[in-house]
């Protein structure tokens, strides 16, 4: 009997393994084939393409920063910036951000060819850049062309985000000229209470439209721009300029060019005839170490207007340990925001694979940056408009500094309408 019993379990064991092998057999192919179908479902719907990452790549994204020349401080300070952001947030979604970076030169012949290297590179997800408005002029049509984004830390001219002539790839997270231009027209008449301004400019995108803002708003207070002079990139002798100017009996001269111009005119105003007591004021594109060098004690009580001093202890100290120096110039904390931002519409829109690899759509990503709203960023609080400016001038404090014993000190803060001391 036990015998009999043991042969029945025997077969009854049998039959249910061979039963589960059966069933194994089934469901493997099907599960093989479920998981080919969910393979082949991810796939780039998007219009302008997918950024393909395999599961072991990391995720590139451009940098296009002005790395030599008299400018060179932005694109140091910038890249700075964006490595200190890369620090704090190394990957994303499980993969490594990697940066490709290129020079461009604070010209448009190398704004356009750091951008035509960057968008020929088909893993570039996106671009932080550049620094100079003539780079970006150029770089946005191509960038744009080519269905890609650039986000400028420092280019500041207001046809780069006029309606009119704005082009969809281009972002920025620097402050617009019209309204930096509002800010020193307003400065010379209510505050130095001056009346009588003249202006120099290099017929680059920036400094030309900086002063055409400012000589606009300060003729609508009641002032009077007797004098709207150009000068070329990389002139040396600037007293004909200056000698015109002289009898044009202006108070106040505002040049918003770049170190190595800008140094040469402060130096060579204290030679000119009637020149010698002119109060000299110029831009964020001379508020770096290059120009204090450069120009000397000729700079001392020389005015510039920047981005609002931000007291970030911890982000000059992370600068310091990834780059070895202090920022040499402004606008690093800006790229900072660029990169955060562009990680951030990653997040939310990259379609991940079943083998960790990523499609990254291209026209989803930047839907994702422009809906990008109250962002609080290292700069303020950051919203993209619908062309492409992430500041205003409610949410956006500018500076006006003067230079004391070779130093830029803060004098006075602009916000929502009024200049306040600083402290």
């Amino acid at each position: 009997m036990k015998r009999w019993l043991l042969v029945l379990s025997l077969l009854v064991l049998g039959i249910v393994v061979a039963a589960c092998q059966r069933q194994q057999a089934t469901e493997a192919p099907a599960q093989q084939q479920e998981q080919a179908a969910q393979q082949e479902e991810i796939t780039c719907k998007d219009e302008w393409g997918c950024v393909e990452v395999a599961p072991d790549e990391p995720i590139y994204i451009g940098v296009m920063q002005v790395l030599s020349g008299g400018a060179a401080n932005y694109g140091e300070a910038g890249l700075g910036g964006v490595k200190v952001a890369q620090a704090d947030r190394p990957e994303v979604l499980g993969h490594k951000i990697e940066l490709v970076v290129e020079d461009s030169q604070c010209s448009a012949e190398g704004g356009q060819l750091a951008a035509q290297k960057l968008t020929s590179n088909p893993k570039v997800v996106g671009i932080i850049g550049a620094n100079c408005s003539s780079a970006c002029t150029p770089a946005a049509q191509i960038v744009t062309e080519a269905r890609y984004f650039m986000i400028s830390n420092s280019c500041t001219a207001p046809a780069l985000t006029a309606p009119d002539t704005h082009k969809i790839g281009f972002l920025r997270t620097v402050y617009n000229d019209a309204y930096q231009g509002r800010v020193v027209a307003e400065f010379v008449y209510k505050i130095l209470k001056k009346t009588k301004m003249a202006t120099i400019h290099d017929g680059t995108p920036y400094p030309q439209q900086l002063q055409e803002v400012a000589c606009q708003v300060f003729e609508e207070l009641g002032g009077q721009c007797v004098a709207q002079e150009a000068i070329s990139q990389g002139d040396t002798d600037m007293r004909p300029v200056l000698t015109r100017i002289a009898e044009k009996q202006p108070e106040v001269i505002f040049y918003p060019l770049y170190p190595e111009e800008g140094a040469y005119v402060t130096r060579q105003a204290k030679e000119i005839e009637g020149l010698k007591d002119v109060i000299l004021i110029g831009a964020d594109g001379l508020k770096v170490q290059k120009f204090l060098e450069a120009a000397g004690e000729a700079a001392e009580g020389f005015w510039a207007t920047g981005p609002e001093v931000i007291q970030n202890e911890e982000y000059i100290k992370k600068y310091k340990e990834i780059n070895g120096t202090e920022p040499p110039a402004p606008f690093g904390e800006q790229a900072y925001d660029a990169y955060m931002i562009i990680v951030n519409a990653i997040e939310k829109v990259a379609i991940q694979k079943p083998d960790g690899g990523l499609l990254i759509p291209r026209k989803a990503l930047l839907d994702a940056i422009y809906a990008t709203k109250n962002y609080q960023g290292l700069t303020g609080v950051l919203s993209a408009n619908e062309y492409g400016d992430f500041t205003s001038p409610e949410t956006t404090p500018i500076t006006i500094f003067q230079v004391e014993n070779g130093e830029f000190v803060a004098k006075y803060k602009y916000e929502n309408g009024e200049f306040k001391p600083v402290e």
